[in-house]
């Protein structure tokens, strides 16, 4: 990026940050929520979304209320179609965005929104600040492990998430927000295999194995449960079957395990090594219900 650009970009940024603290007039987050909801444009909501998770901030509305509040604006930040309606695709708007001038459609605007949601909360929540820890790297618990394991609705909020597909970064060429992302789901998705966690949680993670196979697969990171193998249960096995049953080929016309296995699908080749694993080894798998309950008897 132009480097002129790129202090342009900054400023802007620093103006939305004080505006934000302005529009709140203190530090209480039910303040800024009233505020938040009663926003009617762009310049004044991302201003908003640039204050709503600073530390200092209190009331009766929790941190992680706040955090999913963020999440539904986010929600389809990458898909266009969420946003686009037909009938204002013509109408568009003189904007000044990152010190840029631009015309964009509304549909266009609110997608700009649920950026700028996302790049917030980001850099506020998903960045793992935890000493020693880099991306995809960990040597101790991420920064964020506590609020999500102490709070199931949190969790499962951040699940649903991104549980739609195009809510998850994909490609070579990622931004820094997406990068942040990207760490925080692939952190998120391993540690459910590490049997490690206080009791209720653990329970929780397991539970949501399916999510996080969807997850891993869509992060193109399957070779972590290829090489951990020996901690998957019969339902995360049957799982990758059933993934690697439902591709579908580029004219959108489902193909078999078998041509998909050929074709070197990830999700196919995953199943397949890890079912030869299994027959090999002659190891017993349980199902997650017993591994709960080994995990209890453990405990």
């Amino acid at each position: 990026m132009d480097p002129n650009k790129e202090e342009i970009r900054k400023q802007f940024e620093r103006n939305e940050v004080l505006s934000g603290k302005h529009l709140c007039d203190g530090n209480d987050r039910d303040e800024w929520k009233k505020r938040l909801d009663e926003a009617n444009d762009y310049y004044t909501m991302v201003s908003l979304f640039h204050y709503g998770l600073n530390g200092e901030m209190t009331g009766q509305l929790s941190r992680s209320d706040t955090i999913c509040i963020y999440l539904q604006y986010a929600y389809g930040y990458k898909n266009y179609s969420s946003f686009r309606d037909p009938e204002e695709e013509y109408i568009q708007f003189r904007f000044f965005i990152d010190g840029q001038e631009r015309y964009p459609t509304m549909g266009e605007i609110k997608q700009l929104i649920a950026k700028k949601a996302l790049s917030v909360l980001a850099q506020k929540f998903f960045k793992d600040e935890s000493e020693g820890n880099s991306f995809k790297q960990v040597r101790s618990l991420p920064s964020w492990w506590y609020i999500i394991s102490h709070d199931e609705g949190l969790f499962l909020k951040i699940l649903d998430f991104f549980s739609f597909s195009k809510n998850i970064p994909s490609g070579k060429n990622l931004d820094h927000t997406e990068e942040i992302v990207v760490d925080f789901l692939y952190k998120l998705a391993t540690e459910a295999w590490k049997f490690s966690h206080m009791g209720w949680f653990q329970e929780l993670l397991i539970k949501h194995h399916t999510e996080f196979i969807k997850i891993l697969c869509n992060l193109n990171e399957l070779d972590f449960l290829t090489k951990n193998w020996k901690l998957l249960a019969r339902e995360d096995v049957e799982d990758l079957k059933i993934l690697g049953s439902q591709l579908r080929d580029r004219a959108d016309n489902q193909i078999s395990f078998e041509d998909a296995l050929v074709s070197n699908e990830k999700i196919a080749e995953c199943y397949f090594l890890i079912e030869q694993k299994i027959k090999m080894s002659g190891k017993q798998v349980h199902s997650r219900d017993e591994i709960i309950k080994i995990f209890k008897g453990n405990g």
